[in-house]
């Protein structure tokens, strides 16, 4: 007889994580709410994390061993826990990260009493690698982060280009994740690429002030380390990705606030849902500050000018064509210099400032000084 299903489903994927598995697992272990099933996901690790983890005696624990690692690969590891996952809920945490005793009581709580709402986002305190406090709370550290915050002004700071909500420190609804599209490439975006999912489709977001975990801040961190600026690249190859994401908009109202009345020179109304991305990839070249968003308008507008039934769906509605997507890429300014300097860094500018005054003073093309 197969045993009942539990109450949550709590996911610790870990890799080289030595240092801090055995205090994750055990936080989790002693949990005042004991209803739930803690998947532990090795992803091939290379210490011996998975002799750790294995030593824990606990009828609630699963194991999980990936055959190869995925190069920290959010969308491998979701995608098992999906399916391995039977709780009514779902709890994703970090093996480096550390479970407050009541955490699971207080997001489970919320989300019981408050039927409406499909994932719950608690708040987190700041750790260094030996777990001592540092002075700010997450709410503290991101100035986008708000507890009073609605979907729509949730989905609108996203369509800004602004990270803010703890993975660490949320708790939802199985159901949320239903169908979601799972990017496997994505490291640093691929938590906020659920969320933004989640909230396009209609899901209902809540917060509570009660600090429910200690996030660990340490320089092994992907989404802190930064050796050479590659993890700012990282982040900006995903974040054309995540722009992406805004083509998939099917609600008129969720498209007039993030477009904040942009959309009137197309007249768009609810059944013209076909024609959102359109829109929003316009947007992205003419009006959005973000470099990634500016690409990925292009990207989609390059590709509906070089195909022939889009292309001419397009001219038949706007009277939009190529010469249109030309002038509007040009006046967009999408690759200016200080634009472009947000993402390669000091360094990067420094070379590129150098290369132009080689070929100025020696009249031939840069060879590689640096």
């Amino acid at each position: 007889m197969s045993k009942a299903a539990p109450e949550i489903s709590v996911l610790i994927s870990y890799y080289n994580d030595r240092a801090f598995l055995r205090q994750s697992i055990q936080a989790v272990l002693s949990q005042t709410f004991t209803d739930f099933e803690l998947i532990l996901i090795n992803h091939a690790t290379q210490d011996d994390c998975r002799e750790i983890a294995r030593s824990f005696d606990d009828p609630r624990i699963v194991h999980v061993d990936l055959e190869f690692n995925n190069g920290a690969g959010g969308g491998f590891i979701f995608e098992t826990l999906i399916g391995k996952a039977r709780g009514k809920y779902i709890k994703l945490f970090c093996a480096d990260d550390v479970m407050k005793s009541d955490c699971l009581e207080k997001l489970h709580s919320y989300l019981a009493s408050n039927h409406d709402k499909d994932i719950v986002f608690g708040d987190a305190r700041l750790v260094d690698k030996n777990g001592s406090p540092k002075k700010l709370l997450w709410s503290e550290r991101f100035a986008d982060f708000s507890f009073e915050d609605d979907n729509l002004s949730l989905l609108k700071k996203f369509f800004d280009k602004k990270s803010f909500l703890p993975l660490p420190a949320c708790l939802f609804k199985r159901t949320a994740a239903d169908g979601l599209k799972i990017d496997k490439s994505l490291i640093i975006e691929f938590d906020q690429s659920l969320w933004i999912q989640m909230m396009m489709r209609g899901a209902n977001f809540g917060f509570t002030r009660d600090v429910v975990c200690d996030y660990r801040v340490h320089k092994l961190q992907s989404s802190t380390v930064r050796v050479d600026n590659r993890v700012d690249e990282y982040d900006f190859y995903e974040s054309i990705m995540r722009a992406k994401l805004f083509y998939g908009i099917k609600d008129i109202v969720q498209l007039e606030r993030l477009l904040g009345g942009y959309e009137k020179k197309f007249a768009l109304s609810e059944k013209d849902v076909d024609f959102f991305p359109f829109a929003t990839a316009c947007y992205y070249l003419e009006k959005h500050e973000n470099l990634s968003c500016k690409i990925a308008g292009y990207e989609y507008l390059h590709d509906c000018m070089e195909d022939p039934t889009a292309r001419q769906k397009i001219k038949e509605r706007f009277n939009f064509t190529v010469a249109d997507f030309r002038l509007l890429y040009k006046n967009s300014r999408a690759f200016n210099p200080s634009m472009y300097l947000e993402y390669i860094g000091i360094k990067g500018g420094i070379a590129m400032i150098l290369k132009k005054l080689y070929e100025k003073l020696f009249g031939q093309p840069y060879a590689k000084i640096l």
